[in-house]
């Protein structure tokens, strides 16, 4: 072989800019021979068949690969998968002990604003609906799920009807 047939030269790029285009693709110098299949087998002429007989052709039965076998585990004890990446980020903090420490200061603000109604209801003597979402600053229906907490705890006592409930601290 000389150094010209060796030496293979890339297909020249084609510059991001331009569109796509339509031409066929560079042909290789050699010729691309295309795998072959097994060649059938030869038929092979028999003797004169009577013709009282039918005649059956004998085409070979086309044959289809055997099923992949189950592969089987190479131990008897079952392996736990590898950690998640999902579930280890950088420093040896997993995800799931940064969702602890969350729900640990959503709990914490909570039982603050929980106090801060203690101590109105302290102050005045009793708190409404209305006072609550005024204090704390929260949507009307957070302020009623506060004081039904506080009134299951036991802390708050609820007197009147729904529209004009108040809540008293329990001694």
């Amino acid at each position: 072989m000389s150094p010209e047939e060796t030496t293979t030269n890339p297909p020249p790029s084609v510059p991001e800019e331009s569109a796509p285009s339509t031409a066929p693709e560079a042909v290789p110098s050699e010729p691309v021979v295309a795998p072959t299949e097994p060649a059938a087998p030869a038929l092979v002429e028999a003797a004169p068949v009577p013709a009282s007989e039918p005649i059956t052709p004998s085409t070979p039965a086309p044959t289809s690969p055997p099923p992949p076998a189950p592969a089987a585990p190479s131990s008897a004890e079952p392996t736990s998968p590898p950690p998640s990446p999902l579930l280890n980020t950088g420093g040896g903090t997993t995800i799931r002990e940064l969702l602890s420490r969350a729900k640990a200061k959503i709990q914490f603000r909570k039982a603050a604003k929980l106090e801060r109604i203690m101590v109105r209801a302290r102050e005045k003597g009793s708190i409404g609906n209305d006072e609550a979402q005024a204090l704390l600053r929260v949507s009307d229906a957070t302020a009623t799920r506060y004081l039904a907490e506080l009134v299951k705890t036991g802390r708050l006592r609820a007197t009147g009807r729904t529209s004009g409930r108040r809540y008293q601290p329990v001694p």
